[in-house]
């Protein structure tokens, strides 16, 4: 199921892309975990069109990743799916918008130090 596909999950607080690991979960049923996750959300912004200002959603997908080379943070996500719960599980289509939108956020090089504000770096 789903084997060596992209997914998006949506239905739930937050909406996910990535690999559905095909092994089960350690926390056991309802729990699933997603590989190279990525988070997907709608972002308002404003152009100016023919000296109009417009309003406009556009879909933002943000890799979930920690500083390269660091053994502390893992490449996935962990969520859990209750029975009662109207989820979405959709497979991308290879070539589509989102697909390509998750395969370059991918391919972008992870920031090298996270910085908390009003706080010293945390990581280098």
């Amino acid at each position: 199921m789903f084997n060596d596909e992209i997914i998006q999950i949506s239905g739930g607080l937050n909406d996910y892309i990535g690999k559905l690991d095909q092994l089960p979960h350690p926390c056991g049923e309802d729990w699933y975990r997603i590989k190279e996750p990525c988070m997907v959300f709608a972002k308002e912004v404003e152009d100016v069109v023919a000296g109009t200002k417009q309003r406009s959603m556009r879909t933002v997908v943000g890799r979930m990743v920690g500083p390269p080379g660091d053994e502390y943070f893992r490449n996935y996500v962990d969520i859990r799916i209750p029975d009662c719960s109207p989820m979405e599980i959709k497979t991308l289509k290879k070539g589509g918008s989102l697909h390509k939108l998750y395969q370059k956020e991918l391919e972008r090089e992870a920031p090298k130090h996270i910085i908390v504000p009003n706080m010293e770096l945390v990581r280098n």
